[in-house]
């Protein structure tokens, strides 16, 4: 766990995490090298799961959906042998926007793309998270455009019934980031918002007396360092893993939300942004603004982007917020638009999929 110190001139920070040990390099040599992830393991017991519950129940439909990408390998056996509609559900781009690591061996990356080919062009419909992964299937694979649909991630209203935000206003300028970072796993960087930070402290911003940079979520041994060295240690509260009722707790009583997506990622879109727009608080991005998060913020109204090495536009975003926290005219509303990423909308749109699927017998 790690507390948050004092604001004092030599800020402390205490660290009580053990380093990473055989556990985890063992797991980080099965991402590596599994291919196309550690999930590969369970692929035969998965297969023969399933084959028995098809011959034990009237099953009609097959559905798979990714990460892990090994599930979709499970679906294409499954479709193969039992011949059954198969809808292939990509949540994250397999060889698009994929992990580093997918590209250290050309042996691996013509593996995996051949995989990838294997199960686009098998599926009966393919659904993915994003336009902008939608897209770059069907230029790759023009074949599957007829049988593509974008169903967005999304937010569960009845996850906000019971959270209610704190009414008195807090003493601290609390600007929140829930779940874990992108930046061992997509080379992503908290450079340009720790330099902006560190920057702002060195100059004496009124800002930096106020602020309190709270990460709700699990802390890599890498990104811990990150925030040791950059000298702003004792601006930010490290809460680690907590129950996730409390982790939108946080997010509700936050100030501004943090969302950080890494450099050059434009179609990633996980649940966190649609929850953050639930919440109605401002969200500072640090994002390409063509990403899709980017976009959807931009497009509500709903915060500020600025790119996650624009240094000075880092600033002047929480300078922005700070000014509006100290006369108390933060924005905070719902746009009646984030209606269409609840998830109960986003189920219809599922099985209408798998509906129309079933009464053509192919595709949708």
């Amino acid at each position: 766990m790690v507390k948050r110190a004092n604001k004092s001139p030599t800020p402390h920070v205490a660290v009580s995490r053990a380093a990473p040990g055989p556990e985890s390099r063992i797991q980080q040599w099965r991402a590596k090298y599994f291919i196309p992830d550690q999930q590969i393991i369970w692929y035969p017991w998965a297969v023969w799961t399933a084959r028995n519950l098809l011959r034990s129940m009237p099953i009609r439909l097959l559905y798979s959906t990714s990460t892990p990408e090994t599930d979709h390998l499970v679906g294409l056996t499954l479709k193969r042998l039992t011949g059954l509609p198969w809808v292939a559900d990509f949540r994250d781009g397999w060889m698009f926007e994929t992990i580093p690591f997918r590209h250290t061996s050309s042996l691996r990356h013509a593996i995996e793309s051949r995989l990838e080919r294997a199960v686009v062009t098998a599926a009966d419909h393919i659904i993915t998270a994003s336009d902008a992964l939608a897209d770059d299937f069907c230029q790759r694979y023009p074949q599957v455009a007829p049988r593509m649909t974008v169903i967005t991630n999304g937010y569960d209203p009845d996850d906000f019934a019971h959270i209610q935000r704190a009414e008195q206003r807090p003493p601290t300028f609390r600007v929140v980031h829930t779940g874990t970072f992108s930046l061992t796993r997509w080379n992503s960087s908290l450079e340009g918002l720790l330099t902006a930070l560190s920057t702002m402290q060195s100059q004496q911003y009124p800002l930096m007396q106020d602020l309190d940079v709270t990460l709700v979520g699990e802390l890599s041994a890498t990104e811990l360092e990150t925030i040791r060295r950059s000298g702003v240690c004792a601006s930010f509260s490290m809460i680690g893993s907590v129950p996730y009722p409390e982790a939108l707790q946080h997010q509700v009583n936050a100030e501004v939300l943090l969302l950080i997506i890494p450099p050059g990622i434009v179609g990633m879109s996980n649940n966190k942004v649609f929850e953050y727009l639930a919440t109605g608080r401002p969200i500072l991005a640090l994002a390409q603004d063509t990403s899709l998060a980017g976009r959807l913020i931009t497009n509500l109204g709903a915060g500020l982007v600025v790119a996650p090495d624009d240094v000075v536009g880092i600033q002047r975003a929480l300078q922005t917020f700070h000014a509006q926290w100290k006369a108390g005219l933060l924005p905070t509303r719902v746009h009646p638009a984030v209606a269409q990423f609840d998830r109960r909308e986003l189920t219809r749109k599922l099985a209408a999929v798998f509906d129309r699927l079933l009464e053509t017998g192919r595709n949708p």
